[in-house]
Parts: structure tokens; sequence; C-alpha cells
């Protein structure tokens, strides 16, 4: 028999690559999703969806048919910005969400609960690359949010006896990416360029990112979920500035980006690049999809999606 796999937000970016790996390797897959930036058109039609917001008072119900043996929890609300002009929104989506899903788990024989959460916990770190025993600086009550629900995992294993995994996530790219979420800003800048749109800087551009692409980060979670537990950052450990984006950008297009300079964004932190030498060590995991290669999949997406 399948080992039964629930994965929350399994309709969205990342979530949706995760689920067609799982069934790749003959997991039964439950999707749970409210469809509030996911879409039901991206998930196979073998796997089991349930449209449903975390925060319902049926999930446990609904668990109780499932029983799932792991969860991968990704369902949340992933603007920083919106967490800024909304707090109160983003802690009952990302809080009370997990928290409802955490309850409504009591009793069941879970063999793992995996959390995706995000390198904004650890804020503008002092040293780069920053590994997972950093001191933590949220900058916006999105990252707070995440560090929240990991410091609840804790809770929860100590108390319920739930084996848990947290999966610190650096900027994650590739096809099927909205334009709102944390590390959007390939997609932004892919749709402009594609369109002949300016591409708009906030600040300088000399800010730097860590990215990685979305098929490294499903090998990652479904590796962790396999052989991990605690604490592990998925990146590729390699700093790229955003001006040094825009050029890598143009070379794999062949097209010439046109660019212009905005005030800095509020929140934004100035470098961003982590250690991954726990989960290479300990997962047998290493992120495979150079950057060249994975813009020019995505690019390539972009183009058929738009035809």
């Amino acid at each position: 028999m399948s080992l039964k796999v629930l994965v929350t937000g399994g309709a969205g970016f990342i979530g949706s690559h995760l689920v067609e790996e799982l069934i790749r390797q003959q997991y039964d897959v439950s999707v749970v999703d409210n469809l509030s930036s996911g879409s039901r058109s991206l998930l196979p039609k073998v796997c089991h969806f349930y449209r449903l917001d975390v925060r319902s008072s049926r999930l446990k119900t609904l668990l109780r048919k499932i029983k799932p043996d792991y969860v991968c929890h990704l369902a949340a609300q992933i603007s920083a910005p919106q967490s800024m002009a909304d707090a109160y929104a983003d802690a009952d989506i990302n809080i009370m969400g997990s928290l409802n899903l955490l309850e409504a788990l009591r009793g069941l024989s879970l063999q793992k609960f995996l959390f995706v959460s995000t390198a904004g916990v650890y804020g503008q770190a002092r040293v780069i690359p920053t590994d997972e025993q950093a001191a933590l600086l949220p900058p916006t009550p999105y990252a707070l949010a995440k560090l929240t629900v990991e410091n609840y995992l804790r809770y929860y294993e100590a108390t319920q006896g739930i084996k848990t995994v947290v999966l610190r996530l650096s900027n994650v790219y590739g096809p099927r990416q909205g334009i709102k979420g944390e590390g959007g800003v390939v997609a932004i800048f892919a749709r402009r360029l594609l369109k002949g749109e300016t591409l708009i800087i906030d600040g300088q551009g000399e800010q730097t990112r860590d990215l990685i692409f979305v098929s490294d980060v499903v090998g990652g979670v479904v590796a962790a979920l396999r052989h991990g537990r605690g604490l592990y950052n998925l990146s590729t450990q390699m700093e790229i500035s955003v001006r040094q984006l825009v050029r890598q950008l143009g070379e794999v297009s062949g097209l010439v980006p046109q660019v212009s300079y905005g005030p800095a964004r509020l929140g934004d932190i100035e470098k961003s690049c982590l250690a991954n030498a726990r989960a290479r060590e300990d997962l047998s995991w290493q992120p495979a999809v150079p950057l060249s290669e994975g813009l020019r999949r995505t690019l390539l997406w972009l183009k058929q999606k738009d035809k």
C-alpha cells in the first residue's frame, strides 16, 4: 500500500511541482488548497483534491478520513509586502491556519510533519552565507509568522510526539510562479522582459539573493520527508545581485532589458544567501540546476503559456 501524503497549498507554485514528484514516486497524494492563489489545473488528476482553507473547522473531519502518513505544509499568505499592509490577516492565515492544522492532526498516527519556512527569518544576517544557527531577525510580519510556526512545532513535537522537519528556503523561482510571492523577482522581471516592458529595480539593485530552481527545492522536500529531522536550509549558497540577474536574463533571452530604478522597498533585505551544508550532509541532497538553465526553462514556460 502506498504511503499517504497530504500537501497543503498543493495547487500553488511549489506545491504543484511537489505533488507531481510525489505521485511520480508512487505516493498516494491528497491536496488541501482554497485556490486563493493556486489553480486546480496545475494538479494531476490522480491526486485527491479538497478545496478547503486550512483555517476551516472541517479540516479535522477530513484528516480523519485521509489518515495521512506525512504532511507537507505549504499553504500560506506568501507576500511580505502584503503582510506589512495587513499583519492581522497574515497571522490569521499563516499562524492560526497552521495551528488549526496541527490541532486537527491530534490523535492520528502521523510519521512526519514537514513545514516550509523562509530565509526571511534571518533578516539582514551578519554572516553570509547564513547557516541554521544564525541569529533570527525577521523584518516582516510574514517572516515573523513563519518563525512563530517553527516555534510552535517544537512545542507540538515535545508534547504530542509529532516528528517535525523545517525547511528554510532561499528565493525559489521557476515555471508556474506568480508575481506576488516572496521570491517573485524572477517571475516579475521575466514577464516584463518578454513583453518589452521596463524592468523596475528597487533601490540601486545591489541587494543580493540566493536563487534556487523549483525542482531542486522539490528534491530537497522529498529527501527531508524521507530522512530529515529538525531544521535545514535549502539553497544554492550562491549570491547574485538584482543587477546581475537582469544581465543574466538578457543573456539567456537574447533580449536587451530596459531598466529603470525606483525607491528601495520597505523591509527589503540587503544581502541574502543561505549555507546548505547540513542539507547536503544529512539528506544527500544538492542543487542541480544552474541559474542560466533555470532562467531558460522559466522563460520557455512563459513563452508557451502566453501563446
